[in-house]
């Protein structure tokens, strides 16, 4: 417990850390910090150290095992009970700053690991506690892929990052989207590569691309959308809506920009309507698998393709 990251940086600039209350203090401040260096969202690993069940801890409890962790190794269960404060204590903390939380869920990098740790159905609670935080899970959950897609359709403030899954399975990742189509407004989701450097990036990037276009263009040729609507749903997974969700308006310059049209034509491509189609469990999908209010509408400006 005293060996942990709040506990290294303390100790890396020298602050004394003599009580629960001084953790939650200095705890605080390095989100605050975090988020004055630009960061826009706090992300839960958990799993790959245990489960995704997260009681309701109360804060007596909590302090109680932070003291007696000062004289003796607390057992798995105490572990888990400090932990499980902790989480909810950050998801206030990140509703108080007004930023997302993104979660870790479904397949677990490198071998040998407990992967019902990660499955998303048991944050359901988590869901329903906190109705005005934003809650992003990561990597379609795979294999949980349709509880990825039921968790994005019941609850409005649940997100859908395909991050890392088209490198995980190129079919699976492309199942998965087509499903979201199916069932989740297309402004709740994200792409990201789950990468360290720049090469990674770019190859991440390509899959992505190839996964999105496929399942766009299927739909499109079956009909179930237009090329104008595929454009809009592939610019908000690759960009529109991280820029909305993350609130990243005021450090990216909006593309309003000069685009070539068909045979040369100069077009500027129009902002989509960011209130976009709202989630709530009796509504039904469009055709399309994008739900709308009926006086909503889909930007039908051409978007060109890099």
């Amino acid at each position: 417990m005293r060996y942990d990251p709040v506990y290294k940086n303390a100790r890396k600039h020298n602050v004394s850390i003599d009580s629960f209350d001084d953790y939650l203090k200095y705890a605080d401040q390095l989100i605050q910090k975090a988020i004055g260096r630009k960061a826009v969202a706090v992300k839960n690993a958990l799993p790959y150290i245990r489960n995704l069940e997260f009681a309701d801890v109360s804060y007596e409890r909590a302090k109680a095992l932070f003291d007696k962790s000062a004289t003796v190794e607390l057992s798995t269960e105490e572990k888990k009970a400090i932990q499980d404060y902790m989480v909810h204590w950050t998801i206030e903390k990140a509703s108080e700053y007004g930023v997302p939380i993104q979660i870790h869920t479904g397949y677990l990098a490198g071998n040998g690991n407990t992967l019902s740790n990660s499955q998303p159905l048991d944050l359901n609670p988590l869901f329903l506690k906190y109705p005005k935080v934003k809650f992003v899970l990561f990597h379609g959950s795979y294999p949980w892929t349709g509880e990825y897609c039921a968790l994005g359709k019941m609850f409005p403030n649940v997100y859908l990052d395909l991050v890392w899954l088209p490198q995980i399975s190129r079919s699976a990742a492309i199942r998965t989207f087509d499903e979201m189509l199916d069932m989740v407004p297309y402004n709740k989701f994200f792409w990201g590569g789950d990468c360290v450097f720049i090469e990674e990036s770019t190859g991440a990037l390509e899959y992505g691309k190839e996964v999105i276009a496929e399942v766009l263009a299927s739909r499109v040729g079956r009909g179930l959308m237009t090329e104008d609507l595929a454009r809009d749903v592939a610019r908000g997974i690759f960009r529109e809506n991280a820029i909305t969700v993350f609130r990243l308006e005021n450090r990216l310059a909006r593309p309003h920009e000069t685009h070539a049209g068909p045979e040369g034509r100069s077009e500027r491509s129009a902002p989509l309507n960011r209130e976009g189609p709202q989630s709530d469990a009796g509504s039904k999908p469009s055709r399309d698998g994008a739900r709308r209010d009926q006086d909503a509408t889909v930007s039908s400006a051409i978007v060109a393709e890099d």
